[in-house]
């Protein structure tokens, strides 16, 4: 069975996830990226009892996040379509399709942290997480609700079409 983490709205935020979610935008923008995220514990916190082992972090980037939570216990893999690993006891798979390498559900929980607005074919990237995730699946993307928020996606996403869509 499946379950649903309802969604917030911005104006439900509490301000530290505003200021957390500003200050990452603006850190990504000059090139910092997402190892400067400062209140990751506070947002892994919000959602730890959705996660299980084994996880699948898909678009994993350095692998930060991966390694993040390796160093908590949990068994990670990371899948990216580069290899821009900085964390070297992460397992990367390298893939040039939505098709996964995994069998279907091979992983209690699959995460996707600002991936799709890269992706061409999100359906058969979001099916695919669906077929190999026997739990949980985290998808977490900018939501534009106001210019501000337009902006912060803009400064995240560069010129991709997901900064120019509602």
């Amino acid at each position: 069975s499946q379950r649903t983490i309802p969604l917030r709205s911005g104006a439900d935020k509490p301000m530290v996830r505003v200021l957390s979610d500003t200050f990452r935008s603006v850190a990504h923008a000059v090139g910092l990226g997402p190892q400067v995220d400062v209140l990751l514990d506070e947002k892994f916190e919000t959602l730890r009892e959705h996660y299980g082992s084994p996880i699948l972090d898909f678009g994993a980037g350095t692998c930060f996040f991966a390694n993040y939570l390796r160093n908590r216990g949990y068994a990670v893999s990371a899948v990216d379509v580069v290899n821009r690993r900085c964390y070297p006891a992460v397992d990367l798979t390298v893939i040039s399709t939505p098709t996964l390498p995994f069998p279907s559900g091979s992983f209690e929980t699959a995460v996707a942290h600002f991936v799709f607005h890269h992706i061409h074919r999100q359906d058969a990237c979001f099916a695919e997480l669906v077929r190999v995730t026997r739990g949980t699946l985290v998808i977490a993307e900018d939501v534009i609700d106001s210019w501000w928020d337009r902006f912060l996606a803009c400064l995240h996403t560069g010129t991709s079409p997901w900064s120019r869509s509602w």
